[in-house]
């Protein structure tokens, strides 16, 4: 299979690559902060972002600050906060919705109750999202 695709790759006249930042491009941390690219990750992007024939987008639920600060030098687009901001290579960041975040001040209270009830969890507040991390609780 992986032959396969390596051929496919090979032969293509254009390519688009998806890749998930978290847990794919990156082994999940206990921290999300402690998530940043390796040295040879940022090589493998570069790369594929240098090569004509491809179309490289990173997508993450990260914040659009913290993928700028990792990755916004690579020849790449990025997707921040699961599709919330996005940046075209090159660019600058877009919002992709005007959704006021009074919606947050209504889910926070019920996510905390979870950190409550879960030790080692917490919540991280982004500028669209929030997200539990429920990662360092025990199982």
């Amino acid at each position: 299979m992986l032959n396969g695709i390596l051929e496919k790759y090979r032969t293509a006249t254009s390519r688009c690559l998806l890749l998930d930042y978290d847990g794919t491009l990156t082994p999940i941390q206990r921290l999300p902060e402690l998530a940043q690219p390796s040295a040879e990750l940022m090589d493998i992007l570069k790369t594929l972002g240098e090569d004509k024939m491809n179309q490289v987008v990173v997508i993450s639920g990260r914040d659009a600050d913290t993928l700028e600060r990792w990755l916004g030098h690579l020849p790449v687009h990025l997707v921040a906060e699961h599709g919330a901001m996005v940046r075209y290579k090159g660019g600058d960041w877009q919002q992709q919705s005007a959704v006021s975040s009074e919606w947050k001040e209504t889910i926070k209270p019920v996510l905390q109750l979870s950190v409550t009830r879960c030790a080692g969890s917490f919540i991280e507040e982004k500028k669209n999202t929030l997200a539990w991390h429920y990662r360092n609780t025990e199982r």
